[in-house]
């Protein structure tokens, strides 16, 4: 079941999941479930927030969404914040989870839905981008890192 997320949702095992997957990948990042799990459930209940989770009794799978005005223009934009999915759960449990969080963007005006593809916390960097491109999306931005 896909719904929004609630202060009384555990986050803790699919982020431990998650920065699991992502170590030696991290990018040198100091990744913290606690740290996580308190930035999404703050984004919960916003007006201009949202996180949708996939559950089956535990939490499976988050996306968290975040409306903001455009820089370069009038336009209301959304922005994806920490798209993970467990593994054993991905392929289209995935897509129905970008699908409510584009659709609640959607029904909030916005005018485009910004996602990334990260190479953080999975190896499946080149899938997200052929899924973006599958259903319309464009390549927009490359965004690189350094350690300083």
């Amino acid at each position: 079941m896909i719904r929004e997320l609630t202060q009384e949702d555990d986050l803790k095992a699919l982020l431990e999941e998650w920065l699991k997957e992502c170590q030696g990948k991290n990018f040198e990042i100091n990744c913290d479930v606690d740290i996580t799990s308190g930035h999404l459930k703050g984004m919960a209940g916003q007006e201009n927030t949202t996180v949708f989770v996939i559950t089956d009794g535990r939490v499976l799978g988050v996306i968290g969404v975040q409306v903001v005005n455009s820089p370069i223009g009038k336009d209301l934009l959304a922005n994806e914040h920490l798209w993970y999915v467990s593994k054993g759960y991905r392929g289209m449990n995935s897509v129905k989870l970008l699908m409510a969080a584009m659709e609640w963007a959607r029904k909030r005006g916005c005018s485009h839905f910004m996602a990334t593809a990260s190479m953080l916390a999975s190896d499946l960097h080149d899938t997200i981008c052929d899924l973006y491109k599958t259903i319309g999306m464009k390549k927009f931005e490359t965004t690189y890192i350094s350690l300083l």
